[in-house]
């Protein structure tokens, strides 16, 4: 299944990858957990947590498991995260995407993820 960019409406390009793991990632964090009918498991607990502080291993540990249920061919070697400001927060992503409609020899290779968000946590 294609992106679509949230923004403009139209597909997201292969060479955009890392732009629509952004915006996946961070629709799935920012959502409640359970809040979607026929989703049930879609989103995080993040959202139940704002207004609390949360410290940098916790989004990462957020950000672990929404990246696995989100983007399976998404392998993450490093996520780093930290507070911009009591109410921000900057998280910068690195790891291998496999595009499946590629060969098995690609596949196996992926191609390099650097990825960063701002996210607006708790205050």
């Amino acid at each position: 299944m294609a992106d679509i960019n949230g923004q403009t409406g139209r597909y997201f390009t292969e060479s955009e990858t890392d732009a629509a793991i952004v915006q996946a990632l961070r629709d799935r964090i920012l959502t409640a957990r359970g809040t979607r009918l026929m989703r049930r498991r879609y989103g995080t607990a993040l959202p139940d947590r704002i207004g609390q502080y949360i410290t940098e291993f916790e989004i990462e540990r957020i950000l672990v498991l929404a990246a696995a249920d989100e983007r399976p061919r998404l392998t993450l070697d490093s996520i780093e995260a930290w507070y911009d400001s009591p109410t921000e927060m900057t998280v910068y992503l690195r790891g291998r995407y496999r595009n499946p409609r590629r060969t098995v020899r690609d596949r196996d290779r992926g191609r390099s993820v650097n990825a960063e968000m701002t996210i607006g946590v708790g205050t």
